[in-house]
């Protein structure tokens, strides 16, 4: 799984944005919550779009559920780290806020008609080829998902089609013909593989400092939160057969089977039983809150003191969204939480800031260290590129990634590419990996053998390998212009 993950990196760059659709198809896989706080808490900032904890989630979880598939069930959570999952995840969520921004600066919007139409279209909302919205809220449900996030999720879906494919572009008609051609171009090349891993930077504290200083939008210390919290687990309570069935007949069609046909009185017993001791626990814990308020709270009960800032909160979205509504002073009515119904008051909040340089320190070296590197690198290119010595291949066409030794066939892949689109006789081919390739072409020839590929297959891979290109100088652009902003 790792090595087919290493050999297809690049073709995962910009392409694995596979919608919610997928998401909810799927079902959910828990992980990570905990590292990466509550559901709503925000855990990045990209130009004008803040990033929650919800969405990674999700985007992990559509990324392993497709590629779990693709590994015929094979694929558990450990393999997903070591595949660097984790780190996909993070890069699609930036790639698709970044869209996000420019489709805002484009003026695209998206109303609720469309969202609406989109949703309705969706096979797993239909009943009998109909949307059904008792299926629809229940799918959700069953996902953890609320309908506000879900279609807000939706809106960002349907935003990004818009402006990708206002981006898109179609083959010319003589590109194939073109690339055949130069199937039959064959250079003699010398080259030296220039790699980051070979460079090494002693970490100075005045520099260190140096790049902290311009670089202080990127390290926050996230907002903060001081509540006051009641919980009220939910407990299993008596309940009489009226209650039981005034619970049937005002629900029952709430009380399906895998099928869609609704339950019996009888089979739908323990359901009904778990909806009424939550509706006793959540009235018990309003009870609470009316007590709280009036400062009438029983001698036995001791709200619970809580700190969290937006790395560590432990509440769902909801919770956030109500949280973020109150003044200091103020509480929450019961609200459900991971230990049943639960009552907050928010005694003080802290807003985001600036990591001062010692907080900021552990985060900044790894990424001041690849700076550095990056930029070694290029003047060590550029100071052995006239005399440099290096491997000498025979005759090569671009089709003979085999050819070149010192890099995957991937690599050299993008090497070729790059060579035999270049208008120089010796230059540097920069890779995605932050290796450089040195060359020389050292003679060159016309090969007479038939072409290899279909004008047809070429175009095609032209069509591929611009769209490519085009992606990876668009999101280039775009990381310049919306930088990510990651709250640890």
């Amino acid at each position: 799984m790792i090595t087919w993950m290493q050999k297809h990196r690049k073709a995962m760059l910009v392409v694995m944005w596979v919608t919610v659709i997928t998401f909810i198809g799927a079902g959910a896989v828990g992980w990570g919550n905990a590292e990466y706080g509550s559901k709503a808490t925000s855990i990045a900032k990209v130009g004008s779009v803040e990033l929650k904890g919800d969405a990674l989630n999700r985007e992990f979880t559509t990324l392993f559920n497709y590629y779990n598939q693709m590994f015929g069930g094979q694929l558990d959570q450990e393999s997903a780290k070591k595949m660097g999952l984790e780190e996909q995840a993070w890069k699609s969520l930036i790639q698709k806020a970044q869209l996000q921004n420019l489709a805002i600066s484009y003026d695209i919007t998206i109303d609720d008609a469309q969202v609406a139409k989109a949703i309705s279209e969706m096979s797993y909302f239909q009943k009998e080829g109909v949307f059904n919205k008792e299926t629809y809220k229940q799918l959700l449900k069953s996902n953890n998902l609320s309908i506000k996030n879900f279609e807000e999720a939706v809106k960002e879906d349907l935003m990004l089609q818009q402006v990708m494919a206002l981006l898109a572009n179609a083959p010319l008609a003589n590109e194939g013909e073109s690339l055949a051609i130069m199937e039959q171009i064959a250079d003699k090349i010398e080259y030296l593989i220039l790699k980051a891993e070979d460079i090494s930077v002693d970490v100075n504290e005045t520099a260190l400092k140096t790049y902290w200083e311009f670089n202080q939008e990127r390290f926050k210390a996230p907002a903060s939160m001081s509540l006051e919290v009641i919980d009220t687990p939910i407990t299993s309570h008596e309940h009489t057969d009226q209650e039981i069935e005034e619970y049937y007949a005002q629900n029952s069609f709430t009380l399906q089977d895998e099928n869609g046909s609704t339950l019996t009185l009888e089979a739908a017993k323990e359901s009904i039983i778990e909806a009424l001791n939550d509706k006793k626990s959540k009235d018990a814990a309003n009870r609470l809150y009316i007590a709280w308020k009036k400062g009438e709270l029983p001698a036995d009960i001791t709200p619970q003191s809580v700190t969290f800032d937006e790395s560590n909160a432990s509440f769902d979205a909801e919770v956030m969204q109500e949280l973020a509504t109150l003044q200091a002073g103020q509480s929450t009515k019961a609200v459900k939480t991971a230990q049943g119904y639960s009552v907050i008051k928010l005694i003080a909040s802290t807003p985001a800031r600036n990591q001062t340089f010692e907080e900021a320190k552990e985060s900044a070296t790894p990424l001041f260290i690849a700076q550095e590197k990056r930029q070694k690198l290029i003047e060590k290119a550029n100071a052995l590129q006239e005399n440099f010595q290096g491997q000498t291949t025979g005759f090569i066409t671009m089709l003979d990634a085999q050819a070149i030794t010192g890099l995957t066939n991937d690599q050299a892949r993008e090497f070729l590419n790059g060579l035999f689109m270049s208008q120089t006789a010796s230059g540097q081919i920069p890779l995605e990996d932050e290796s450089i390739v040195l060359y020389k072409i050292v003679a060159q020839k016309l090969l007479t053998k038939p072409q290899m590929s279909s004008a047809e297959a070429l175009a095609s891979q032209v069509h591929q390998q611009k769209e490519q290109a085009r992606q990876m100088v668009l999101m280039e652009a775009l990381d310049a212009k919306y930088p990510a902003t990651i709250y640890k």
